[in-house]
């Protein structure tokens, strides 16, 4: 009887004992990511709902996303893209300081927390050992490869945050770093999260702009000073969104060409332009218009037909059409864009490069571009009053562009003063707001074709 009793609580010991390790590896499988066996968001919010939340009262959390594990997985494959999370975890551990607490994020990031308040110096240089630290190699698939990383922060204060708002606060900071490109680090700061949210409004907002006919076309003109009379235009985009309201080219283009929307968007204003210039030509006008290009309608394989046949579906005189790119045009794809502007230029069109001396201008290669005119950028204006290096260094530019028999436009003149100076300097055609604001076409006309 007393061995049957003793086999029974045996038995219920062992089960106990099974049950409580079921239990404990149960929970250990939900606090800590099986890949890296590094703790999880889970085992990090039991952290701050217990007592043990009084060590972290106050601290910097940043999140690490690595950029490139998508492009490996496509790659690749999961198992290599799990091998490199995985390699990227022991980095962190072994990298960083003894005192942080590492813990795998979502998809592909970690989350380190600093359990204690540093000023920014400190801050940056944490993430800038971070990022000393991606740029070992790491093996992979029998070769060495590199990840490229972006880090958001944001500081955490027992008093006045909970854990979830900080993370908010972090990831937008890590929305900004990575839309400014590869391996940056962001710290949230007040307004961030507004600035971020008008972002993805404009992108929402931008995908339907089109077909709810939003956009605009105005016309600055730009003016021969010896003659006080207008000779050409410049084609500007405007934007007045039913929920944001009129919003500055400065935030919408840069995002339309982020999302590729610049593609249509620029095949709409050259069809607009085109229109607007037969328009003109039909009531007696025969008068140039500029139209911006970027790099990405130029990368487009089916930019120059659709180019082409917009101006012969209007039958615009090309020599009444100019181009104007910017110098980061010819960073990449070289010999291709210069083939297609040379194309163009043989059509009768006018080839102009925008915001000149703002990108990567070389002097070495300027004489080599198939280009008719230099748009000296507003940034060279701004100080000549006032400053002499500045008058020396804009007449030395103008002074080049004479041998080499480029034309130049002046932008941003804002000034009686400017333009007196620059028609000294004999830089004769000039735009901007001195002479007259973009315009829309029926103002245009009103304003100076009328006579």
């Amino acid at each position: 009887m007393k061995t049957g009793i003793n086999r029974m609580l045996k038995c219920k010991i062992k089960e106990r004992y099974y049950k409580k390790q079921y239990l404990q590896t149960l929970e250990k499988s939900k606090c800590y990511d099986e890949l890296t066996s590094l703790p999880n968001i889970n085992y990090l919010k039991k952290l701050f709902n217990n007592d043990e939340s009084d060590k972290y009262r106050q601290g910097v959390f940043l999140i690490i996303e690595l950029d490139d594990i998508h492009m490996l997985r496509s790659t690749y494959g999961p198992d290599i893209a799990a091998e490199a999370v995985k390699k990227s975890g022991l980095m962190l551990i072994e990298g960083v300081s003894k005192d942080a607490v590492i813990f795998r994020g979502a998809k592909d990031e970690f989350i380190v927390l600093i359990p204690s308040l540093i000023d920014e110096d400190g801050l940056r240089a944490f993430c800038e050992n971070i990022f000393s630290i991606f740029q070992k190699p790491i093996f992979l698939n029998k070769k060495n490869m590199y990840l490229d990383i972006n880090i958001g922060a944001s500081i955490y204060d027992y008093e006045g945050d909970s854990l979830l708002s900080t993370l908010e606060k972090a990831d937008l900071a890590l929305y900004k770093a990575k839309k400014q490109g590869n391996n940056n680090a962001v710290f949230y700061y007040k307004g961030l999260d507004k600035e971020v949210l008008r972002k993805i409004a404009i992108c929402n907002n931008l995908k339907d702009a089109l077909h709810k006919n939003e956009f605009q076309v105005y016309y600055q003109p730009q003016i021969d000073q010896r003659s006080s009379k207008f000779i050409k235009f410049e084609a500007l985009l405007r934007w007045n969104n039913e929920e944001l309201g009129n919003v500055s080219p400065a935030e919408f283009i840069p995002i339309s060409e982020e999302t590729g929307v610049i593609i249509d968007l620029g095949v709409w204003v050259i069809r607009e332009v085109s229109r607007q210039i037969k328009e003109w030509i039909c009531k007696g006008h025969n008068y140039v218009i500029a139209i911006n290009i970027s790099q990405k309608q130029f990368d487009n394989d089916n930019f120059i037909d659709t180019f082409v046949n917009i101006i012969n579906e209007f039958n615009v005189p090309p020599n009444l059409i100019e181009i104007e790119v910017t110098e980061t045009l010819f960073l990449s794809s070289y010999e291709a864009n210069i083939k297609t502007l040379t194309y163009l230029r043989s059509m009768g069109i006018k080839i102009a490069l925008d915001d000149f001396g703002t990108g990567y201008s070389s002097l070495s290669y300027l004489k080599m571009l198939p280009i008719d005119v230099v748009k000296i950028d507003k940034s060279f204006v701004d100080d000549i009053i006032c400053d002499k290096l500045s008058r020396d260094l804009l007449r030395g530019i103008i002074d080049l562009m004479k041998k080499l028999k480029i034309d130049i436009i002046v932008e941003g003149v804002e000034t009686k003063e400017q333009a007196d100076l620059l028609m000294k300097m004999e830089c004769f055609i000039i735009q901007g707001y001195y002479y007259d604001k973009p315009l829309p076409a029926n103002v245009i006309e009103e304003k100076y074709l009328a006579s």
